[in-house]
């Protein structure tokens, strides 16, 4: 145990060093001395910009996205805490002897299948408004905010403009507690590890997806999130990956090329890493198992199905949670989505969304080479941790550090959240 925690704290010293000493480098001195926005040129080319002129300064943008600064700002907070709660709650239930935790969970069988379930239900919801949405959304620099706005002024398609957003917040904590679900509950075998890699790699992609989902807005705040997104890998990735990301962000071709990552790439790869971790998951077992008898009954007999319905629990528990997830995700779509002003150039005026808060507080330290590292040293932090994880331990060093890595995003977050905007593309 003793050379455990020790070489856990090495290995987070051994990642952390180097890049607060790369962070304070003489070339993160020259980057600030540019207005990047500007260099090069071709970087506002997925956009349809304003120039900001003598009679509209930065504060006057600013002011123009008071209002939506501060509602986001408000929602960070609340989506943050949210999500801290439902990780220590998460903790708390697996933490609890079997037969207390029976008790309190009544009809679910497990924690990990309920929020399992839920997550294959918020990507069914997601798939249906986005088709929806694709029907009249524009991914072309002259006609994406014009497209939004036509979206925003029907009340009905604007109504599952919320839904997509909603629907997309609440995938990501519902991927982010099936992640804590099972460092809490140990990886410590070869399938749990895949498991718990596998769910990771889900969590990296529906974040990838959503912050593709903000450039496609063409708005105040979409702009600003590409210009760092651009900056950030042309800069500090490795010269192979910043050329082939540089293919999706440069140019007027890039709103299309991120759309069809949003809408197409991404969630193909989604599917697949789900069909990946759906083998290794026995009650996901059992459940597509119920749901091929009941579909294989419907279309031989409707009768079959009532004589076999005791069979079917964690079906009948999944329709019952998802009925209760849409219904909240309705409700929370009565608040809109966000929508700012249409970009001006040069100015930097907004926050990135709340999953990504805590990168934008290490970025106000130690600069624009964070939006690669901090993610980075995040990532292989988590990749790590279930080699530290002891099956006989209720605290190990994977608990430990899991834990830890919490506080310090959920204390990074909320700060950004409350901090006054700080501007790092020197503007």
């Amino acid at each position: 145990m003793f050379n455990k925690y020790y070489l856990v704290i090495v290995v987070v010293l051994a990642l952390i060093i180097p890049s607060v000493s790369f962070a304070h480098s003489a070339h993160d001195g020259g980057v600030k001395d540019v207005p990047m926005l500007h260099a090069p040129a071709s970087i506002g080319g997925g956009f349809e910009m304003r120039d900001v002129d003598d009679g509209l300064t930065e504060a006057g943008v600013a002011s123009l996205n008071e209002a939506v600064i501060k509602v986001e700002a408000g929602r960070s907070v609340i989506k943050v805490l949210i999500a801290a709660l439902l990780i220590a709650l998460v903790a708390f239930i697996v933490r609890l002897r079997p037969g207390v935790q029976n008790v309190l969970l009544k009809n679910f069988r497990s924690v990990g299948f309920l929020i399992g379930a839920l997550v294959l239900s918020m990507l069914l919801l997601i798939t249906i408004t986005g088709m929806v949405l694709s029907l009249f959304y524009l991914p072309f620099p002259e006609y994406a905010y014009q497209s939004i706005q036509n979206i925003i002024a029907v009340p009905l398609v604007s109504y599952i403009r919320n839904l997509h957003y909603w629907a997309s917040d609440l995938l990501l904590v519902l991927l982010l507690l099936h992640v804590s679900r099972l460092v809490f509950t140990k990886v410590v075998d070869k399938q749990k590890r895949i498991a718990y890699w596998t769910g990771l790699s889900m969590f990296v992609i529906v974040a990838l997806a959503l912050l593709f989902g903000t450039f496609l807005r063409s708005d105040q705040e979409a702009f600003e999130a590409y210009a760092h997104f651009w900056v950030g890998v042309a800069e500090y990735l490795p010269w192979g990956i910043s050329h082939i990301a540089a293919f999706f962000g440069d140019g007027s071709m890039a709103l299309m090329r991120f759309y069809v990552s949003h809408a197409i790439l991404l969630p193909t790869g989604l599917l697949i890493l789900l069909a990946a971790h759906a083998m290794l998951a026995r009650s996901f077992k059992g459940l597509t198992k119920q749901v091929g008898v009941v579909l294989h009954s419907v279309i031989t007999a409707a009768e079959k199905v009532k004589k076999r319905k005791f069979r079917f629990h964690q079906l009948r528990v999944w329709g019952y949670a998802t009925a209760v997830l849409w219904s909240i995700t309705a409700l929370l779509a009565i608040v809109p989505a966000p929508f700012m002003s249409a970009p001006y150039n040069g100015l930097e005026v907004t926050k990135p969304p709340w999953y990504l808060l805590w990168v934008y507080g290490f970025e106000n330290v130690w600069g624009m080479k964070m939006i690669v590292l901090a993610p980075l040293v995040l990532l292989i932090l988590l990749i790590i941790l279930p080699y530290f994880s002891k099956e006989n331990k209720t605290m190990d060093a994977a608990t430990i550090g899991f834990v830890v890595v919490c506080v310090v995003i959920v204390v990074l977050s909320l700060m950004a959240a409350l901090g006054s905007p700080v501007s790092h593309l020197s503007m």
